[in-house]
């Protein structure tokens, strides 16, 4: 392994030209023959590198201010690389075009804080079928990704974060003469997470490229998609059956009334976090309804005029941990929130509460429905009387003194099951 770290001043790293003592062999000598991994970290004069690592299988580059020392390292002469992570090149506007061709068992490629960065390459030209992970993160002025990124088959791990100017996901259709329906090609068949969070100029996702198989969906920050969350949440519901956590926050909502049509189960999915809103609150309602014997984990994000919250809470037999964010109008949480009765196993099976930013937040549910909880996790609800001074507790005291483990506006506050 080879290490640049901290060169401040280092602005050239010249290429060998060493020859052969024999005068009518003029093949050059390789510099670095078994050479595989190398860093260069923070060496952000430097202007050149060598071109000639035959067997080099990871690269890491951060910190360097012009991208030709990558250009040079990663140029046609580089065949062997199986791990390429760049960040923080700010000269970058685009990748070798014969990367992905030229190194045919590249798995991993890691971009960010490449601020300039437009693209990747126009075309991929049939490489990067060894791609298993490909993550994108704070590149602002990325614009477009391969129009041929579905062929990367081999694709597990796809995340996108931070590209406000991406406006759309390629993905190919297919007209059939004798049909007028276009069908998306198959592709991106071994996906199992995708993520993209706060692509502001977002518009087209064409989920369906990844539906069987994915695992993990993360879709945030995505105010102008033209899809809402209702077909994101129907789509995922009928064409997803791996899915086991899934992620939808701030994505359009739509005040028309929503539900899913027909018998739908999520068995697997036991990891939620999701948007709650007014118009939103019948797409929740039908994903929890779905997934009320598997899911575990559910998070809640309300708005400042939030007050009610989903039906279907009470239903969730399996959940063990519930986060309750920004509810705005909320003043109660009800008994039938975690349940007190013989018809609802949720006071059992929860263990864990969060409640955060309910401005208006006065009553807990009664200390027999949080009987079973183990730990209680309150911050920014300003409304709620708990605890005053050292020894000042308030009203809600009671309910929750039997809890074991206490967190109010984080800090840990003693119990009598302490």
């Amino acid at each position: 392994m080879l290490e640049l770290r901290g060169m401040s001043e280092l602005t050239e790293w010249l290429q060998a030209e060493l020859r052969s003592a024999a005068p009518e062999n003029d093949q050059r000598l390789v510099v670095f023959p078994r050479l595989e991994y190398l860093q260069i970290i923070y060496c952000r004069q430097l202007k050149s590198a060598p071109s000639h690592f035959p067997c080099l299988k990871e690269l890491l580059i951060d910190g360097v201010e012009s991208e030709l020392p990558l250009v040079s390292i990663c140029g046609i002469n580089l065949i062997s690389l199986t791990k390429l992570h760049i960040h923080s090149i700010d000269g970058l506007t685009c990748l070798p075009n014969c990367l992905f061709r030229k190194n045919q068992n590249l798995s991993m490629l890691v971009i960010s804080g490449c601020r300039n960065l437009t693209h990747l390459v126009p075309c991929l030209e049939g490489g990067g079928t060894a791609l298993r992970n490909l993550e994108i993160w704070d590149c602002p002025e990325l614009r477009e990704l391969p129009d041929d990124l579905h062929t990367l088959s081999a694709l597990e791990n796809l995340a996108i974060y931070g590209c406000s100017k991406l406006k759309t996901i390629p993905y190919p259709y297919e007209t059939h003469n004798d049909d007028d329906d276009e069908q998306l090609l198959l592709g991106l068949s071994c996906l199992r997470r995708l993520f993209i969070e706060y692509c502001d100029e977002l518009t087209n996702l064409p989920i369906e490229l990844c539906a069987e198989s994915l695992e993990s969906l993360t879709l945030r920050g995505l105010m102008n998609l033209r899809m809402t969350m209702g077909t994101l949440i129907g789509y995922c519901m009928q064409k997803m059956p791996r899915l086991s956590e899934l992620r939808i926050v701030d994505v359009p909502t739509t005040n028309n009334p929503w539900e899913i049509v027909g018998s739908v189960t999520l068995g697997n999915l036991r990891d939620l976090t999701i948007s709650c809103d007014e118009y939103s609150v019948s797409a929740v309602d039908a994903i929890l309804k779905a997934s009320a014997k598997s899911l575990h984990r559910l998070t809640l994000l309300g708005t400042e005029h939030s007050r009610e919250l989903p039906g279907q809470l009470q239903h969730l037999t399996a959940l063990s941990e519930l986060g309750l964010y920004d509810f705005g109008e909320m003043e109660e949480l009800s008994d039938w929130l975690i349940g007190n009765n013989n018809n609802n196993n949720l006071s059992s099976s929860l263990q864990i509460l969060h409640l955060s930013r309910c401005k208006k937040l006065r009553y807990l549910p009664s200390k027999e429905a949080m009987l079973h909880l183990t730990k209680l996790y309150i911050s920014n609800c300003p409304m709620l009387h708990i605890k005053g001074g050292d020894s000042d507790y308030g009203s809600e005291w009671p309910k929750i003194s039997h809890i074991p483990y206490v967190v109010l506006d984080w800090v840990q506050i003693p119990t009598h099951a302490q």
